[in-house]
C-alpha cells in the first residue's frame, strides 16, 4: 500500500509537497486503518487549490513504471512556471507485507527520467544517473544486465523487469515485484470534463457500447434505480449489426440514450458504473484516485457511491473534493480526511492539535475554522 507521497515543482507545487497515509493516530473505525497505513482518504480544497495537479502529481509514476494507458495531454506544463530549467521530483513510500519499498526520481517532462534511485527496507537497490551515466543496480539475477541503458526514456526499473531474469526467491525481489504489480494496477480518473482515465487498462471502448454488448444493462438499470434514477435503458440492434441504447419510455417510446440527451450527473454516473464494473470483473485496482468524484451529485448519492467503493475495492481510494458536507465522522474518521491549502496538505487531526473524539461534529469544527491549516 502507498504509504507516503512527495512531490516538488510539478505544475503549481513549486515547494515539496507531501501527503503522509501512515495512520496509527484514531481508536476509532478501525476498518479503515490497513496495518497502519490508511485505506480511504478525501482530499479536500477549495477550486484551484491543486487537488488534480495532486492526482497527477502521483500517477506520474505510472509513465515510468507501468505498461498501462497514460493520458500525456493531462502533464503538458510539467514543471513549475518559475523553475522550469530544475527537474521535478517524485518520492513514493510503499508498504508490502511489511517490507518498505521507497522509489524516487527527477523528471524533465512527463518521458525523460534523469535519476531514479530505489531502496528495499533501507537497502539501495538500484541508483541512475542519466547526466554522468552512473547506473548501479544489485538484484538477485541481474547480475549480467548491460549497464547501459539505450533508450533515454527508459526508466531504470522498467528496463531490469524488462531485461533481467530476477530470482523469485529473492526477498529484495518479490518487494520490487509488488511495486511493479502495484504500479501497474494504480487507476486515477475524471467524472467532468472529457472523463479520460490514467493507468489500470491500456484502453476502453465507448461506454455505450460497452454497456450494451458486454450484457451490462441489467445491472446498469439496478444501479440507476439504487441512485434513485428512475430510468430504463433497453438496447437496439441496428440494420449494421451495432447495438445502440435507448431510453424506455413505454408503449414503443424509444429516445437515444446519448451524451446530449444525458444530464451531467447520469452521464458521470454510467462512467462511474463502468469503471465498478472493471473493477469487479477483473483484479482490483490497488490504488483509485477519482478527481472531484461528486462534482455532479447530491449529498447523499455522494454518500452512497462512497460506501459502494469502501466496499467494493479491496485497495486505497483517494477521493478529491470541495464538497465540505461530506466531512462526518460516519463517512469517514478525521485523520482520513486531508486539507489542501497554499502548497500545503495535512490530515486534520495534526492541524487540529488536539484530540478529536468519535463524537465530535466534525463539520462543524471545519465551519469554525479548527482544521484551516491558516
Amino acid at each position: 500500500m502507498l504509504k507516503q507521497f512527495s512531490v516538488r515543482n510539478f505544475k503549481n507545487f513549486s515547494d515539496t509537497i507531501a501527503l503522509d497515509l501512515h495512520s496509527e493516530r484514531c481508536t476509532f473505525n478501525k476498518e479503515n486503518d490497513h496495518k497502519g497505513i490508511l485505506k480511504n482518504a478525501i482530499i479536500y480544497g477549495y477550486n484551484a487549490c491543486g487537488k488534480s495537479n495532486l492526482a497527477l502529481a502521483l500517477f506520474d509514476i505510472v509513465a515510468s513504471v507501468a505498461d498501462k494507458w497514460f493520458d500525456a495531454s493531462k502533464y503538458l506544463n510539467y514543471q513549475n512556471v518559475h523553475r522550469q530549467n530544475t527537474p521535478a521530483e517524485f518520492s513514493y513510500c510503499f508498504m508490502f507485507g511489511g517490507n518498505e519499498l521507497v522509489y524516487s526520481y527527477q523528471k524533465a517532462n512527463w518521458q525523460s527520467t534523469l535519476s531514479e534511485t530505489l531502496s528495499t527496507n533501507g537497502k539501495t537497490m538500484l541508483v541512475l544517473h542519466r547526466q554522468t551515466g552512473k547506473f548501479q543496480q544489485s538484484f538477485a539475477g541481474a547480475e549480467s544486465l548491460d549497464p547501459h541503458i539505450a533508450n533515454p526514456t527508459l526508466a531504470a526499473d522498467k528496463y531490469i523487469m524488462a531485461n533481467a531474469s530476477l530470482d523469485p526467491r529473492n526477498k529484495d525481489n518479490q518487494v520490487f515485484w509488488a511495486f511493479c504489480q502495484f504500479v501497474d494496477r494504480m487507476l486515477l480518473f475524471w467524472c467532468l470534463q472529457d472523463r479520460s482515465y490514467v493507468g489500470y487498462e491500456t484502453g476502453r471502448a465507448d461506454l455505450f457500447t460497452a454497456i450494451c454488448n458486454e450484457d451490462h444493462l441489467d445491472r446498469y438499470n439496478d444501479f440507476l434505480k439504487d441512485m434513485g434514477i428512475d430510468r430504463h435503458i433497453v438496447a437496439r440492434r441496428m440494420p449494421d449489426g451495432t447495438i445502440l441504447p435507448y431510453y424506455d419510455f413505454g408503449n414503443n417510446h424509444l429516445l437515444p440514450y446519448q451524451s446530449s440527451t444525458m444530464s451531467n450527473g447520469e452521464s458521470s454516473l454510467m462512467l462511474f458504473f463502468c469503471w465498478l464494473v472493471e473493477i469487479e470483473d477483473k483484479q482490483s485496482p490497488s490504488l483509485v484516485v477519482i478527481d472531484e468524484f461528486d462534482a455532479f451529485y447530491h449529498i447523499k448519492l455522494s454518500k452512497k457511491l462512497m460506501q459502494i467503493l469502501q466496499k467494493r475495492v479491496s485497495g486505497q481510494v483517494i477521493l478529491t473534493t470541495h464538497n465540505d458536507t461530506l466531512i462526518n465522522n460516519e463517512i469517514l474518521r478525521h485523520d482520513s480526511y486531508f486539507f489542501l491549502k497554499n502548497n500545503r496538505i495535512q490530515a486534520f487531526d495534526k492541524i487540529a492539535g488536539k484530540e478529536i473524539r468519535e463524537e465530535h461534529n466534525l463539520l462543524r469544527m471545519f465551519d469554525a475554522g479548527v482544521f484551516d491549516p491558516e
